[in-house]
């Protein structure tokens, strides 16, 4: 059993890594996807690839801790769409209304990934 394991930790790790990262969608998790794409057929590469993922797992939880303190402001750099004439889009006005875009400021930190947690113990796990 133990050999068995010693064969196959990377790719449990790596299999690990890329449902994780499929759970929470984002830019961030996006590169350990791509890295694991890449890394999974040539086995030289695996090692190299846990390695980097772990590092950049590790930069992941930094941004997502330092983005929770109280001097970063969503509000402050937040973008307010505008919605475009109805001439100027092949949407129906419904559709409009619907998207995430026109609803409210969008914050550009959630397509990284990061968002203001409350409580922020349910946002690590």
């Amino acid at each position: 059993v133990g050999r068995l394991l010693e064969l196959h930790v990377l790719k449990l790790v790596a299999l690990y890594t890329v449902w994780v990262a499929l759970q929470e969608v984002s830019l961030m998790n996006f590169l350990l996807v791509l890295l694991w794409a890449f890394a999974m057929p040539y086995c030289r590469f695996r090692h190299m690839a846990s390695c980097l993922s772990t590092v950049w797992t590790c930069i992941i939880i930094v941004c997502k801790m330092l983005y929770q303190l109280k001097i970063v402001d969503p509000r402050e750099y937040s973008s307010n769409c505008t919605q475009p004439q109805l001439n100027g889009t092949n949407l129906s006005p419904e559709e409009l209304g619907n998207s995430t875009l026109y609803r409210g400021p969008v914050d550009p930190a959630n397509w990284f990934g990061i968002r203001k947690g409350y409580p922020n113990l349910g946002y690590i796990q």
